[in-house]
């Protein structure tokens, strides 16, 4: 979907670019991609890993694009251009601008960390609709607005399709979103621009090292989105020490959440099978017997930072425990497979040293004594 029309005069004003050409031109989308240029479509010429997109000026202009966004003016002779410095740091006010600043519109739930995304945000789009709200969902497995699913090609989309995404769900009446936010969509600008009602931290441990060079630059990309310039509100797990020295560091308000006494939203009373676990969950607003239907240790942290969330904003705890109750299941992520042997396989997502000690360990403890099998893939170019 497009936007309303826009000058490029105005788009150069709100990034501090400069206009060579006609500023009058109007655009009513952003992309980055010259396969999607077009008419009234402003195409934004990013240098990537491997390939430079100013080379495909010619070839968005050509589409029908009436005006591109360059670094280098030389490469649109011409064309009324928007000029900066750099051309992927403007990339998400461009496209929110184009879309009406959408995530303005809705209460966006922004989750992060290196395990417990995914699982955050299905347990969250469940609360959402137990509570009598209109969920929107995008992530790993894929993005749903209002239960329809839509394909996307990464855990958060370039910045152009998640705006585009976004204002999608306004227009389906969409009006909480719940957003696995990586690392790299930290570091690539992928969400500036967005406005989180919340952010949200599970958990940090090794991943990502051949992108970040070492583990603090990876923590500072996570941390990043816990500033008042992107997020009203911060609940972050602090049963880790890379959790609680964001609690520590960050200047937004915080909801802490762990299984310590010290904790705003905690939980007593676990119960933990392989068919799940129970426990009482309280917080600053109140608190529920929950039952929770995927099994695991680290779900029930999962489970308490998503109520968390719902809790900061205003979703009651009756809705809460009904929401996340009502989750049997999360693909790939502790995902049981009856057999109908004397056997039972799980299916999780786990990829870094942590996510598959973890789910070693909890089986362990779940069924003492069985023989435990384990099979580990390995990705990689």
């Amino acid at each position: 979907m497009t936007g309303s029309p826009v000058t490029i005069a105005r788009l150069a004003d709100a990034v501090g670019g400069s206009v060579a050409g006609d500023g009058g031109v109007t655009v009513a989308d952003v992309t980055h991609d010259s396969r999607e240029a077009g008419p009234g479509v402003l195409f934004v010429a990013v240098r990537g890993f491997t390939v430079d997109g100013h080379g495909f000026v010619g070839a968005a202009c050509r589409a029908g694009s009436p005006a591109v966004c360059v670094e280098d003016p030389a490469a649109a002779p011409g064309v009324p251009a928007i000029v900066v410095p750099d051309t992927r740091a403007v990339l998400g006010v461009l496209a929110a601008i184009t879309h009406g600043r959408p995530s303005e519109r809705i209460d966006v739930i922004g989750v992060t960390g290196t395990n417990g995304k995914t699982t955050v945000t299905h347990l969250l789009e469940a609360i959402a609709i137990s509570a009598g709200r209109v969920p929107g969902l995008v992530g790993t497995v894929g993005a749903r607005i209002a239960g329809s699913p839509v394909p996307v090609q990464r855990t958060t989309p370039e910045a152009t399709d998640f705006q585009r995404l976004l204002a999608s769900m306004v227009d389906a009446g969409v009006d909480l979103a719940a957003v696995e936010v990586s690392s790299h969509a930290m570091a690539l600008g992928r969400v500036d621009a967005t406005r989180f009602r919340i952010a949200a931290f599970t958990n940090l441990s090794q991943d990502h090292l051949d992108f970040h060079g070492d583990m603090e630059d990876y923590y500072r990309a996570k941390a990043s989105l816990f500033r008042p310039d992107r997020a009203d509100r911060a609940v972050i797990w602090i049963d880790g020490r890379a959790g609680r020295r964001l609690a520590d560091e960050t200047d937004l308000p915080v909801t802490t959440v762990g299984l310590g006494p010290d904790a705003d939203v905690t939980a007593g009373g676990i119960v933990s099978t392989l068919a799940g676990s129970t426990l009482t969950a309280s917080g600053p607003n109140g608190s529920a017997e929950i039952g929770l239907r995927i099994a695991g240790d680290f779900n029930v942290a999962n489970a308490l930072v998503a109520a968390a969330c719902a809790d900061a904003i205003g979703i009651g705890w009756d809705s809460i425990a009904a929401g996340i109750g009502g989750v049997e299941r999360v693909a790939g992520r502790f995902e049981l497979v009856e057999t109908g042997e004397d056997y039972t396989i799980v299916v999780d997502y786990a990829h870094t040293p942590d996510g598959i000690a973890s789910v070693i360990a909890t089986t362990r403890r779940l069924a003492p004594g069985a023989h435990l099998l384990a099979v580990v893939g390995a990705g990689g170019d």
